[in-house]
């Protein structure tokens, strides 16, 4: 089962003798997908173009409790993307509750600095709310959007598809060999497919806290089935993930108290 979402990212803005006013902000519209043939998405994708090779890269994502107690609804977070070749970016993600449409709005600029980020978010009152860790895989298909295939913690791959318009995001979906879904049956997050895989209850998977490679939370508590491989592929994520955490010398992500 799928979800549909619309991000919209912070303007840029150019300076040549005088500031001009910002663009409009690009809007991103995107699918997400539980069942597909991996093989055979990244085959048609190169068919349209794609590069033929994925780009691999670790995600730390960081959230924390909004500073007044009427923005709960607000997500605050701070993510480190590290891959191989690239190093860590860093970037602060702000999301606002849906407005038309019920997509959200999304602001997340660039950082040069997560560890002093972080103390600053400390400092205005934000507290420490949970540690989510995944690989993503990024195809991009030109003139028509992206792929990323993310790995949560002893899940296999999750097809997201994007796209800077509905239309194109329509047209690339069916060029993939898969369909938009009704609203209905749209996906709001993974927890569906750790209840399907491992029968782990949504509402007790989205209270488990943090959920990293090296400490799944309570998540095993709650397992029903399956277990061998769940811990199967959560091994081999861990061995990935610390190899990578090693080459370029980074703390073990924080964890909730």
């Amino acid at each position: 089962m799928p979800s549909c979402e619309k991000n919209r990212r912070a303007p840029e803005r150019a300076c040549v003798g005088m500031r001009k006013p910002p663009a409009r902000p690009a809007l991103e519209y995107e699918v997400r997908f539980l069942h597909f043939d991996r093989a055979d998405v990244l085959r048609r994708a190169r068919a349209l173009g794609a590069a033929a090779r994925a780009e691999r890269t670790l995600l730390i994502n960081v959230t924390y409790w909004a500073v007044r107690e009427e923005d709960a609804r607000m997500t605050v977070r701070l993510r480190q993307a590290v891959s191989r070749d690239d190093g860590v970016r860093a970037t602060l993600t702000v999301k606002l509750p849906g407005g038309a449409a019920g997509f959200e709005e999304e602001h997340e600029p660039a950082v040069s600095d997560s560890t002093q980020t972080a103390q600053i978010l400390g400092m205005l009152g934000c507290r420490h709310r949970h540690t989510m860790v995944k690989f993503r895989d990024v195809v991009q298909v030109p003139g028509l959007g992206e792929l990323a295939l993310d790995s949560h913690p002893g899940l296999p791959p999750l097809l997201e598809v994007e796209s800077p318009s509905l239309a194109k995001l329509q047209r690339l979906v069916r060029a993939l060999g898969l369909v938009v879904p009704p609203p209905k049956d749209r996906l709001p997050s993974p927890s569906l497919l750790y209840a399907e895989l491992y029968g782990v209850d949504a509402a007790k998977r989205d209270a488990s806290g943090d959920l990293t490679f090296a400490h799944p939370s309570d998540l095993r508590r709650h397992i029903t089935k399956n277990r061998a491989q769940f811990e199967r592929v959560l091994a081999a994520q861990l061995k990935e993930s610390n190899a990578l955490m090693r080459r370029h010398r980074l703390l073990p992500p924080p964890a909730s108290s």
